[in-house]
């Protein structure tokens, strides 16, 4: 009885974070929409043309961003998976850095390198094609790390025994591999659906208003329109569609955890036009995560004589220091409270071992920060003006990294090692010191190095909730991006390039080497 009552106790903490920062926000953002005459405003919302656009474009370049990311990521995977060669292990780091770059930054870096005056000299501006090359360059890599992984724990024996049988290795691939690894092709491609449609910063900084998504199109009705009726519709459409793509991931991750562990190989080295296949793929897959930050970097030191200090010099002001103690006094009170709270639910979903409590930790993925943002003013208006609600914010976007991390850890631990200890008389809590926390050492370092990079970016809350005196390193990136002039533009790669610096320097200094773990 003491075990369940624990269990319950500690389910508090995070249910009820859900529930304030998280749960009742968005429903009354939802019912802003319904108390304005639900049925009214749902026909008028469907009955424009305008917002039909608004839905078939969120839901086209989600597909073609997915789409596109696994035509270039699954043959990436099995050419990692296939041979080892040097290097590889550097470019499963770089395959990181778009997962942790922040969405502000990313636009930046697209812009810099296509954008209206693009280091390549591709004037790609005001096209479609430009917010797809940006959830490529998030999305790419993701998909490589979610197949290499189902790749690797696909048994050896299961390839040899259809090999020795005389299969082909077209025969081979088709039915053997492809089976395996298909549930983590899959889940990662509704995850990157998901993304994709609630992406807010590429969506705002790279579509403009001709190719503006729902997400964007609930902020300009909210904060410029004022028309909370049918922002509240839009949110509610949004939820439906993300709900499905959420639950089509959730299904998959359930199989995915049926197909093995992840095994140590050795893999053969290439052989002549073998190279050629390693050559190409690698470096393809690098230049879609490098090219970007590059250009950013690049962006922010060349100037129209060429080389040049000066848009470093230029943000060189007290304004670019407050945004600097802001974003980092923000960003590690989130990681604080997400360790605390996605701590909490990891633990109570692996004792409950429920899928009801698992799929909690998946419900900040479900509903955009714009839509809660807007659901903080109509539900808190009197907190609107502290800090509570952003902080709250923050660590509603970076906990589900430490949940899914840690849980992870939980169930990679031997319990008979749990239960000697037990046997030698040390009380539970003991054990939790004293065995548990050391063995989750890593898990929790991984996830507090996600949930503080995830937070250091976040744009959107900030965007919503600011005051002047609560700007952020983003948010200066906007608002200096909103001037005119290449001064202005090198002065915001600059400011990208600084909030890039942070970013990566506080996810090594915090992560340990999870290569190959996939724990989302």
């Amino acid at each position: 009885m003491q075990r369940p009552m624990t269990t319950f106790l500690l389910a508090l903490i995070p249910v009820g974070f859900l529930g304030f920062f998280l749960v009742y926000p968005f429903v009354r953002a939802i019912l802003a929409g319904v108390e304005a005459g639900f049925v009214e405003q749902l026909r008028s919302v469907l009955g424009e043309k305008y917002y039909w656009e608004r839905i078939g474009w969120s839901l086209q370049q989600a597909t073609y961003s997915s789409v596109l990311s696994a035509l270039l990521g699954v043959p990436a995977a099995l050419t990692l998976a296939k041979y080892n060669f040097p290097f590889k292990r550097g470019l499963m780091r770089v395959l990181m850095l778009p997962l942790v770059t922040p969405g502000i930054v990313a636009a930046m870096g697209i812009l810099s390198l296509v954008g209206a005056r693009g280091l390549t000299g591709l004037h790609l501006q005001d096209t479609a094609f430009l917010v797809i090359l940006g959830n490529v360059f998030y999305n790419q890599s993701l998909i490589v790390r979610f197949v290499h992984a189902g790749l690797m724990r696909i048994p050896a024996n299961a390839v040899q025994a259809a090999q020795v049988l005389g299969a082909s290795r077209f025969r081979v691939l088709l039915r053997v591999i492809l089976p395996l690894v298909l549930p983590h092709l899959l889940g990662a491609f509704s995850l990157v659906f998901l993304y994709c449609f609630s992406s807010f910063s590429l969506a705002l900084l790279l579509g403009g208003q001709k190719y503006s998504t729902l997400e964007v199109e609930i902020y300009t009705l909210t904060l410029y329109q004022l028309d909370l009726s049918r922002a509240g519709i839009l949110v509610l459409i949004q939820f439906l569609i993300t709900g499905l793509a959420a639950l089509v991931y959730t299904a998959l991750q359930k199989r995915t955890s049926t197909t093995g562990e992840f095994r140590a190989r050795v893999l053969p080295a290439p052989r002549g036009v073998q190279w050629l296949e390693v050559a190409f793929w690698v470096g393809l897959t690098g230049v879609i995560a490098l090219a970007p930050l590059l250009s950013v970097f690049l962006k922010s030191v060349l100037g129209q004589e060429g080389f040049t200090w000066q848009f470093y010099q230029g943000i060189l002001t007290s304004d670019t220091l407050k945004a600097l103690w802001n974003t980092l006094r923000f960003s590690v009170a989130a990681m604080l409270l997400s360790l605390v709270v996605g701590g909490l639910q990891a633990v109570v979903t692996f004792r409950r071992a429920s899928p009801a409590v698992d799929a909690l930790s998946m419900l900040p993925f479900l509903v955009s920060m714009v839509s809660v943002s807007v659901g903080y003013l109509l539900a808190y208006p009197g907190l609107s003006g502290s800090l509570t609600l952003l902080i709250g914010a923050y660590t509603l976007l970076a906990y589900p990294f430490v949940t899914r991390t840690v849980l992870a850890g939980l169930r990679t631990l031997s319990p008979a090692m749990v239960q000697s200890a037990r046997v030698l008389g040390a009380s539970p809590i003991r054990v939790w010191m004293r065995v548990t926390l050391p063995l989750l050492k890593g898990s929790i370092r991984t996830g507090a190095a996600f949930a503080l990079a995830s937070a250091i970016g976040e744009f959107a809350a900030t965007l919503i909730l600011q005051r002047p005196e609560w700007t952020t390193l983003s948010t200066l990136i906007y608002q200096t991006l909103g001037r005119p002039g290449a001064q202005n533009l090198g002065q915001a790669a600059a400011l990208s390039s600084m909030l890039l610096g942070i970013t990566y320097l506080a996810f090594r200094v915090l992560e340990e080497d999870a290569a190959g773990q996939n724990s989302f």
